[in-house]
């Protein structure tokens, strides 16, 4: 597996999973995410409202220290700060769209060369949503039984995966990659303690 650093998943709601630690900025430079910002955002400046395009900027920051704050309540869950890039490393898609929730914003698309933005309202019935859950679970796992967390935050890792919710998007297989698939069915033959 490459550095993780240099991905980054946006899941749920345009959620990210990432370590909130003090070397946050120094990942934060390193990642694909910054490059969108310095490289692809500035391509479409002329036609975005300055207000706007700063509104847009704060958003893609905003959500990649949101997820592990609000949703687990956890600083830190992933040593050194590494994120869950798999989905979008992994996916059938390259690294030339990029979609990112908005909940007060309409649609908008962006085209720019070879480059494609995307900014969409929530649907929980899209596949990017369905995609972003299903990760999350995979991402977890696989953090899980890599890295040695401390007893009690494993444990709640835990718990968290087996919300009712999480066992739905297991049983989901029309348009999931195959990699994925294969993931998932190591996780189900993971014994409960």
């Amino acid at each position: 597996m490459e550095d993780f650093n240099k991905e980054i998943l946006f899941a749920q709601g345009g959620r990210v999973f990432i370590g909130f630690n003090p070397e946050e900025s120094k990942i934060l430079k390193k990642c694909v995410l910054c490059k969108i910002v310095d490289e692809v955002l500035p391509e479409v400046y002329y036609r975005v409202h300055k207000r706007r395009r700063e509104i847009y900027e704060q958003e893609i920051f905003k959500i990649v220290r949101y997820y592990m704050r609000t949703t687990y309540h956890m600083k830190c869950i992933f040593p050194k700060g590494e994120t869950a890039a798999y989905l979008l490393k992994y996916s059938t898609k390259k690294l030339k769209h990029f979609e990112f929730y908005a909940p007060s914003y309409k649609n908008r698309e962006f085209s720019i060369g070879d480059y494609k933005i995307t900014f969409y309202r929530k649907d929980k019935k899209s596949m990017l949503f369905r995609l972003g859950e299903i990760a999350k679970v995979v991402e977890m796992f696989r953090y899980i039984t890599v890295y040695c967390f401390d007893d009690e935050t494993r444990e709640r890792v835990r718990l968290i995966l087996r919300r009712r919710k999480l066992k739905r998007i297991l049983r989901i297989k029309s348009g999931i990659p195959k990699w994925m698939l294969k993931e998932l069915k190591k996780i189900k033959k993971i014994p409960e303690k």
